[in-house]
């Protein structure tokens, strides 16, 4: 059974300040303790649906939810209706039916019952467009334990509802052995909570190469199309494939190619067959060409290493290449990036996305959890908004990045990323005004962060979905000999370190 220091310990590895301890976590188990801690707070036991709490809304009953303000996933600003009316979003079955002021609800959604949630913005749910799902981050990506698949199972559930309960309503998983197949249908199936999940499978990447050890390795154009056409048998809903090296497996080279640009072209003609597009590694700028050439649907990382291993050497006719093909860059920027040791990168790869971003080209937000140590799968905010201050973006650019960009960047650009009739309801009501500081001295972010950071409600394809606690307002008197929330760090966590 964990002591007091321990648990306080735990809280800090697993990034949980806003989970309040109690004295009955001193009779659990240590690993009961972290499972709880990691899942936002999740009892175990309940990480599958109850009846009438988690269940999707029945069409014949739905739900409205009012507030202040409304944003739709693509406007500068929130909508409010010019007469003081609440603004509504009102759901049927997994579905919306209707976005716009309460005054303009349609008679027949009038009746449904209603939940209002006053000075909030409702918007759509988040979208992390780079998770490795299947993988711990308190080990090394290819240092993993040695798992039953049932315990396996277990902890991967407990990181699907850590990131639902956060306001992470769709996933993208790119990578690993097979494992992410299995809670995808899981969660479709309701037997556990979870964003929607689309999974890529083993990534195609050449023999030694940047996670062969997932199993995709191959070493000619036929072996590389056997590979593709094992994960959509396997009923991929896309296809990785690693374009170079990688920062993480030992032998490889980030800078370095792994496939030509006509080995590119064939994967991604490959994948176009069976109706799925391709998300491609590239950190290296050759890479990143090949990628560019081969019309690739993602980009990620897009670190432009150059020959010497400097980062941020951005090929400028190259960057319009991907905006005029419609590739997107999902930039993995990790939470550390905001620390101080961290900065040079930072402001080189800053400078990189705005000459990216001159370009036209568009940017999905994607954490990498998983694959970068102490990136936790709930931790989406975190690297976004330092991503945001890297870019110097604006906080409408910046949260479209994680909805409705985030969608196209995933092929769901028609079916969730925005609030609109038909849609999908996946959606978060958030405290506040997102789009605008409190304050005229405050800054974009802070008020984006308060917002986000501890969602007043969560609904992920009509299922309601309890939100991340928020921060309590007292501790427990044995814990006050130690102030575990001045000892987490908001923005920053701790031992992150580079893209993969």
């Amino acid at each position: 059974m964990p002591s007091e220091a321990r648990l306080r310990e735990l809280q800090l590895e697993c990034h949980a300040d806003d989970i309040q301890l109690t004295e009955e976590m001193l009779s659990w188990p240590e690993e009961r303790a972290r499972e709880y801690l990691l899942s936002g707070g999740e009892q175990l036991d309940s990480l599958q649906p109850p009846a009438g709490h988690c269940a999707p809304c029945e069409s014949r009953e739905g739900v409205v939810y009012t507030a202040w303000r409304v944003w739709d996933g693509l406007s500068d600003v929130c909508m409010r209706d010019a007469g003081g009316a609440l603004m509504c979003v009102a759901v049927l079955g997994e579905l919306i039916a209707f976005v716009g002021s309460l005054a303009e609800l349609p008679a027949e959604l009038a009746r449904l019952n209603r939940v209002d949630y006053g000075d909030a913005t409702i918007m759509p749910g988040l979208i992390d467009a780079h998770v490795h799902i299947e993988f711990d981050p308190r080990y090394g990506l290819h240092d993993q334990p040695e798992l039953s698949v049932s315990q396996h199972d277990r902890q991967m559930q407990v990181r699907a509802a850590a990131m639902a309960r956060h306001g992470i309503t769709t996933a993208r998983d790119l990578g690993g052995r097979g494992g992410a197949f299995r809670l995808r249908e899981q969660i479709r199936s309701g037997a556990c909570i979870g964003p929607r999940l689309l999974v890529a499978g083993q990534a195609v990447t050449r023999p030694g190469g940047h996670c062969h050890q997932w199993g995709g390795a191959a070493k000619d154009e036929t072996e590389m199309v056997k590979v593709i056409q094992r994960q959509v048998a396997n009923s991929a809903d896309l296809i990785k494939v690693m374009a170079t090296g990688g920062v993480r497996t030992a032998g490889t080279n980030p800078a370095q190619s792994a496939f030509t640009s006509k080995e590119m072209r064939i994967a991604v003609a490959c994948a176009a067959a069976a109706g799925l597009r391709v998300a491609a590694h590239a950190h290296g700028v050759h890479g990143i060409r090949a990628c560019a050439d081969a019309k690739v649907g993602t980009v990620e990382h897009c670190s432009w290493v150059d020959e010497r291993g400097r980062w941020g050497c951005v090929d400028r006719k190259c960057a319009a290449a991907l905006a005029q093909a419609g590739t997107f860059v999902c930039p993995t920027v990790p939470a550390s990036w905001g620390q101080s040791r961290f900065q040079g990168l930072k402001q080189t790869m800053g400078a990189a996305y705005r000459v990216m971003l001159s370009a036209g080209v568009r940017f999905a937000a994607g954490t990498d959890s998983g694959a970068i140590p102490n990136v936790w799968h709930h931790q989406l905010l975190d690297g976004l908004l330092v991503f945001g201050d890297a870019a110097e973006m604006s906080a409408a650019q910046l949260l479209r990045c994680a909805t409705s960009e985030a969608a196209a960047a995933c092929a769901l650009e028609a079916t969730t990323g925005m609030l609109t009739d038909g849609y999908a309801a996946d959606l978060l009501v958030v405290p506040g005004n997102p789009l605008r500081p409190a304050h005229p001295q405050a800054d974009f972010f802070e008020e984006l962060e308060r917002s986000l950071r501890h969602p007043l409600a969560v609904v992920c394809r009509g299922m309601h979905i309890e939100p991340c606690q928020p921060p309590a307002s007292s501790y427990p008197a044995w814990t006050a000999s130690g102030d575990v929330r001045a000892c987490a760090c908001t923005l920053t966590a701790r031992g992150q370190a580079p893209s993969t």
